[in-house]
């Protein structure tokens, strides 16, 4: 009997010490400061360290000999470039960490050159849109039926 009290004694008193003190809180970890955001500078100076323009399939001997370093993501085009056989953009560290999202820059223009381009297509969409607005739509005509032979 005296081990059924003590044993009830026990539970008792772990459970209201769990109940009165609550697991201590874990501390969080401070959040990561954001990082700066890159000057032009250091910009061109990240693309001149990582580039890997020269392992791009699409890169031919002409770079090369022309002293081409790639880069075209910053530079732009290039005329040494002519075919796209593929590209490596998607996995270039520099498209990463600049969050860029185009590829073939070397026959296609740099980054602001593309991101230029896809602003106006924006711009010129929208514009269409706000004119064909409150215009009443077109009634669609029947196909014109060509007659068969030469009479009527």
């Amino acid at each position: 009997m005296f081990r059924n009290a003590l044993f009830v004694f026990l539970a008792s008193a772990l459970i209201v010490g769990f109940v009165a003190c609550p697991a201590p809180e874990q501390a969080e970890e401070p959040p990561e400061p954001a990082e700066e955001p890159m000057t032009e500078e250091q910009q061109l100076q990240f693309v001149k360290d990582n580039c890997i323009c020269k392992t791009c399939p699409s890169w031919t001997p002409a770079c090369d000999e022309k002293g081409e370093t790639g880069g075209f993501c910053a530079i732009g085009k290039t005329e040494c470039i002519t075919e796209e056989k593929g590209c490596v953009c998607p996995e270039c560290p520099v498209t990463k960490k600049l969050d860029l999202k185009w590829g073939y820059y070397c026959t296609r223009g740099s980054a602001k050159e593309m991101m230029a381009a896809e602003l106006e297509k924006e711009k010129m969409e929208k514009e269409g849109e706000a004119k064909t607005e409150g215009q009443p739509a077109r009634e669609a005509k029947p196909p014109v039926k060509k007659s068969k032979g030469g009479g009527s």
